[in-house]
């Protein structure tokens, strides 16, 4: 496996923005990580970057599987606001979803409510929203598994890009910028998805192949409608 991708691509990137940053080969999981440290620190934000993650966790402790045959990124954004919206885990999603278009001609790219990114029926990211209060500041910890390349760690996961893909340092950086940029934005908005954000985010998920009915619209109360359901985004 290249040792230097993903990981130590972003580690480049992160350094080249001169954003605080806790990089280690080797850990149990980023988020956890980040939840010991960065609420010690005085940073408005920090990046925690791993080589290798062996204990990863989405929501409810779910395991994220790690696999020393997939390249893989295993990252945790922390951010220090003031307070914390309701619609930023949406916000969130839709933000990955719509810096990694330029990988779509590599395959149907999609998301599946509440924090999953797929490439046509498989599973190639996870995303973990959390948040700590401490007296007047909200710690928001948003951490990232993704399987780039390689051999995916499940028969039900895949990967970014298969064997004939290729990419290069600079696709890649841009790919973090444009990330990190429309997360900002995400973060400064408290009020409901706007008309366009609406759109953007029922699209990224009536792509996948995996829905047996379409979403129809997003209600003011975070609820996913159907023809004939709302489903409250918390219970996805």
């Amino acid at each position: 496996m290249n040792e230097v991708f993903p990981a130590l691509w972003t580690l480049n990137w992160a350094e080249q923005e001169k954003l605080p940053m806790l990089w280690t080969p080797e850990c149990g999981s980023t988020q956890d990580l980040a939840r010991e440290d960065f609420p010690q620190g005085n940073s408005k934000r920090k990046l925690y970057i791993a080589g290798h993650q062996l204990k990863g966790r989405g929501r409810f402790d779910r395991r994220w599987e790690f696999s020393r045959d997939c390249d893989q990124l295993f990252t945790t954004w922390g951010f220090r606001q003031t307070e914390f919206s309701f619609w930023l885990p949406m916000r969130v999603g839709l933000s990955l979803y719509q810096a990694l278009l330029p990988w779509q001609q590599h395959g149907e790219l999609s998301l599946k409510a509440p924090n999953d990114l797929y490439r046509n029926d498989k599973k190639i990211g996870g995303l973990l929203t959390e948040v700590i209060q401490r007296g007047p500041d909200v710690f928001i910890l948003i951490g990232l598994g993704l399987n780039v390349a390689g051999k995916a760690p499940l028969p039900t996961a895949g990967v970014l890009m298969n064997e004939k893909e290729t990419t290069t340092e600079r696709d890649w950086q841009d790919f973090l910028f444009r990330w990190k940029k429309i997360l900002e934005q995400a973060l400064v908005k408290t009020d409901p998805l706007g008309a366009e954000e609406k759109a953007a985010l029922l699209e990224a998920l009536n792509r996948s192949p995996l829905l047996s009915e379409k979403f129809k619209d997003i209600d003011d109360a975070g609820n996913l409608i159907t023809d004939g359901r709302k489903i409250p985004w918390t219970d996805l």
